[in-house]
């Protein structure tokens, strides 16, 4: 018997099973005739689901609809993530609900009388982030209760899954909150790059985890906040460098650099010529160098 049919005979039998997957690798593609609600414990890895690839990090939970396949590929060679998987057939919820085959379906007839028709996507199509880590704290309750033979311990497992989706659901009704705050960080830096700034003091002035928030980051701009600062900064260095009659020393200080020599290496590594070439270029006639 493959691990995947154990799996399957557990859910088969109990109607929920969880398990924390230690150290896993690249995973073939697949489907299964139960839902899957997967939370990112660590690591980093390529998911494929339904012909969509997106990396997925610490962090990261999502839902895979009933019989939809996906896939996993490491990020890179020799690197391993770990995964809390929470598979259950939809009548572990409620029984009434044995002959539904799609998430949208039980977000209809059970999850807050939800109309599905009312989200713009369909919640299994989009990976979340837990910047606050309620769903860690939920899964981690479910996989100590599922190893109790306490009476209650089915209720209890039924009433922490239904707060993980509800939650999950939350976040589609009130918008992209994970886009809403890189949003935010991203014109805060442009309003103040000027100041001595970083992420840890915009975190803690609105009350953000700063582990959270930076990797959170770094996967929706494709670079990390320091590297973002410092674009900001260079840009901004370029337009005075066009438009200006200031000395490269002046518009360091004016950019957020109070040491010039470290603006012409941050400069130069980011345009490939220093402040003095790039303004020369700038000034040289058309056709010479």
């Amino acid at each position: 018997m493959t691990h995947m049919e154990y799996c399957a005979e557990r859910v088969l039998q109990n109607g929920l099973f969880l398990e924390r997957c230690d150290d896993h690798s690249s995973t073939p593609q697949h489907s299964h005739n139960y839902f899957e609600f997967v939370y990112v414990l660590h690591g980093r890895a390529i998911h494929y689901a339904e012909n969509k690839k997106a990396m997925i990090i610490e962090g990261d939970y999502f839902l895979i609809d009933i019989n939809h396949s996906h896939s996993y590929q490491t990020a890179t060679p020799n690197e391993n993530f770990t995964l809390i998987n929470c598979m259950f057939m939809p009548s572990y919820l409620d029984r009434t609900l044995a002959n539904t085959h799609r998430f949208n379906d039980l977000i209809n007839r059970y999850l807050l009388t939800i109309n599905s028709n009312s989200l713009e996507r369909e919640p299994t199509q989009n990976i979340y982030h837990d910047t606050d880590k309620k769903i860690l704290f939920l899964m981690q309750q479910m996989l100590y209760e599922q190893n109790d033979d306490l009476r209650e311990r089915a209720e209890i497992l039924r009433s922490y899954l239904s707060c993980a989706l509800i939650y999950l659901i939350r976040n589609e009704i009130s918008g992209n909150d994970n886009q809403d705050i890189v949003s935010f960080i991203k014109n805060y830096v442009i309003t103040n790059y000027s100041r001595q700034i970083s992420l840890s003091e915009i975190c803690k002035n609105v009350n953000y985890s700063l582990s959270n928030v930076s990797v959170l980051f770094s996967k929706h701009v494709g670079m990390s906040f320091r590297d973002y600062l410092k674009r900001v900064r260079i840009k901004k260095a370029c337009e005075l460098l066009e438009k200006s009659a200031k000395s490269i020393t002046e518009i360091a200080n004016l950019v957020g650099y109070v040491d010039p020599a470290f603006f012409y290496r941050i400069f130069k590594e980011i345009m490939q010529v220093t402040p003095k070439e790039y303004r020369q270029n700038l000034r040289a006639p058309q056709g010479k160098t």
